[in-house]
């Protein structure tokens, strides 16, 4: 079909023994264009799918849908992309076979800075994972990292967080559990004229119970700080240090 914007339209369809494939194409042109590609295969116990889709105008913007199984074995595919005065893309996965689970994503903005995010899970049998790190730039820059994994009766959790600009800061957490066990730690950093750390600890197993921090202060002079606490039923301990130095 043509006149001030034309159409094509394309259908096939083929099969030889246990193989069947079916497959179209659209297209439409005016002022901007629009293509489409669909694409269905079968072989055994082999199954694919696909498509794609375009579209243009002042900008243009992709897809692509693709799933594939075999057997116990199963996937799927996507990617998202927009382009005009600034770009995103996005990608997602997914896949399976048997007790194996897994999902992936990325993300990605770009203007006159960028993002980026990633995110991860996976599972087989009791285990279980997840992370997710996401990254921001402009005039200054951020990153995070968050993760969780658990097997049985472990858990464990961490984090980090970076941000730089005329300085830098980061922050670690970590938490882990085990049956009657608990750990819970953390560390702060802080750097620009001076610097600044700090790190705090804690755990806890059945009736122990034990606390630590330590700060540490430099700049023109110094300052250390230590402190401890712990308890075991009744018995409870205190310890402190603190030194501060002068130039």
């Amino acid at each position: 079909l043509r006149s001030r914007s034309s159409w094509n339209c394309l259908r096939v369809r083929t099969s030889w023994n246990c193989l069947r494939v079916r497959a179209s194409w659209d297209c439409l042109r005016s002022r901007s264009s629009w293509n489409s590609l669909r694409i269905r295969a079968s072989w055994n116990c082999l199954r694919v799918r696909a498509s794609w889709d375009c579209l243009r105008s002042r900008g243009s913007w992709n897809s692509l849908r693709v799933r594939a199984g075999w057997d116990s074995l199963r996937v799927r595919a996507s990617w998202d992309c927009l382009r005009s005065r600034s770009s995103w893309n996005s990608l997602r996965i997914r896949a399976s076979w048997n007790c194996l689970r897994v999902r992936a994503s990325w993300d990605c903005l770009r203007s006159r800075g960028s993002w980026n995010s990633l995110r991860v899970r996976a599972g087989w049998d009791s285990l279980r994972v997840r992370a997710g790190w996401n990254c921001l730039r402009g005039r200054s820059s951020w990153n995070c990292l968050r993760v969780r994994a658990s097997w049985n009766s472990l858990r464990v959790r961490a984090s980090w967080d970076c941000l730089r600009s005329r300085g830098s800061w980061n922050s670690l957490r970590v938490r882990a559990s085990w049956n009657c066990l608990r750990v819970r730690a953390s560390w702060n950093s802080l750097r620009s004229r001076g610097s600044w750390n700090s790190l705090r600890v804690r755990a806890s197993w059945d009736c122990l119970r034990v606390r630590a921090s330590w700060d540490c202060l430099r700049g023109r002079g110094s300052w250390n700080s230590l402190r401890v606490r712990a308890s075991w039923n009744c018995l409870r301990v205190r310890a402190s240090w603190d030194c501060l130095r002068v130039r």
